[in-house]
């Protein structure tokens, strides 16, 4: 199954095996980009972006308009006031590991600016 598939469903719900099949085509396509991303943002460097939302799997943030983190919610909660834990504040952290599944940037010791 592919997207053209897909929105021919015209919306309607796909079950895990099909959404895998396209992600994972998707992820095939890209996935030399991700590759760049990773050396361009090598662990243990510094980091910074802006609060998108904030997920069960943690704290989304835009790095740059194609590159995206995630960050632990209690991390952030300890390292500022509650007041600041909204989407489109600056945070800072840094790169402590990749997220392959998702290909997101894993940002540790997160502030809150």
């Amino acid at each position: 199954m592919d997207i053209d598939e897909i929105i021919e469903y015209g919306g309607s719900e796909i079950n895990e095996k099909q959404f895998f099949s396209v992600w994972n085509t998707y992820r095939n396509h890209i996935i030399d980009k991700w590759n760049e991303t990773k050396e361009k943002f090598p662990i243990g460097d510094e980091s910074s972006g802006i609060i998108e939302v904030f997920y069960p799997e943690g704290v989304i943030i835009s790095i740059s308009p194609d590159i995206i983190g995630i960050a632990d919610y209690n991390q952030f909660s300890d390292s500022t006031n509650p007041e600041n834990l909204y989407p489109q504040h600056k945070i800072k952290g840094k790169v402590v590991g990749y997220d392959e599944e998702n290909m997101w940037l894993v940002i540790g010791n997160p502030r809150v600016f």
